[in-house]
């Protein structure tokens, strides 16, 4: 909620495929009143972020500001290798789909 706050957002985008309910119960709980966007991840990780991806190696995207702990990990994140989920490079996917008004699944062009 901090961030939120902080970036003036429009909305928090929450996966329901793990713990969705206690994720909106707990942002409720805690007196949050924006929007909630709840999404259902039925692609895997690697699926979901191709498009984004495709982005990037377009020159389409570009980052400013303190954004060090995701770049890290966008530049360190290997699929086949990661012991954990890349939970700030899931986060980035699920908010340039969201972005692009296009929602999960979206092609970008």
């Amino acid at each position: 909620m901090e961030a939120y706050d902080i970036h003036e957002a429009d909305a928090i985008v929450i996966e329901t495929n793990q713990g969705g309910d206690m994720a909106e119960d707990t942002l409720r709980n805690a007196g949050f009143k924006g929007r909630i966007i709840r999404v259902h991840a039925s692609k895997g990780k690697f699926a979901r972020a191709e498009p984004i991806s495709a982005l990037y190696s377009q020159g389409r995207v570009a980052h400013h500001g303190n954004l060090y702990s995701l770049e890290n990990q966008q530049m360190e994140y290997i699929p086949t290798t990661a012991k954990k989920s890349p939970d700030r490079l899931d986060a980035l996917v699920w908010a340039m789909t969201e972005l692009s008004g296009q929602g999960v699944g979206a092609v970008f062009f």
